[in-house]
């Protein structure tokens, strides 16, 4: 689902912004009007970088890897959140698997809800849909696609 006046992606792929590293706003405004989508993690939501997205009209989440932090990026103005759960590779922020922190997450915010972490196959996908995701993350399985 798109905000009213946030025109879709431009069919490239969304960016993620690793906190830590501190992205200028200009930076964030930048590649954010070249995607339509960004993403930040593993820090603490923050309302700027979050604006500079929208300034651009494009979409902005966060992955987040507890209830607390789903609650807010939600406040900091995200579009969407992820929830990343602690079978997920590379950076991981949380301490619950998925199946424990998506109803926690579901159940807190109103807006869209990505669940992240160790989906490796088809049944998983579908079972994280039924659970009442809004959309499923694969990441590192891709690593043993051709």
């Amino acid at each position: 689902m798109v905000p009213d006046g946030v025109p879709p992606a431009s069919g490239t792929c969304g960016v993620n912004f690793l906190m830590p590293f501190n992205p200028s706003l200009e930076h964030v405004r930048d590649v954010a009007a070249r995607t339509g989508l960004v993403e930040f993690f593993y820090a603490d939501p923050r309302r700027d970088v979050v604006d500079a997205a929208h300034a651009v009209n494009a979409l902005a989440g966060w992955q987040v890897g507890s209830m607390e932090e789903a609650v807010a990026a939600e406040a900091a103005g995200c579009d969407f959140v992820v929830a990343q759960g602690s079978e997920a590779g590379g950076h991981i922020r949380g301490t619950q698997s998925l199946d424990e922190l998506l109803p926690k997450v579901l159940a807190a915010v109103t807006v869209p809800v990505v669940a992240a972490g160790g989906v490796a196959t088809a049944e998983r996908f579908a079972s994280l849909i039924r659970a009442g995701a809004d959309a499923v993350r694969v990441g590192t399985r891709f690593v043993a696609s051709p």
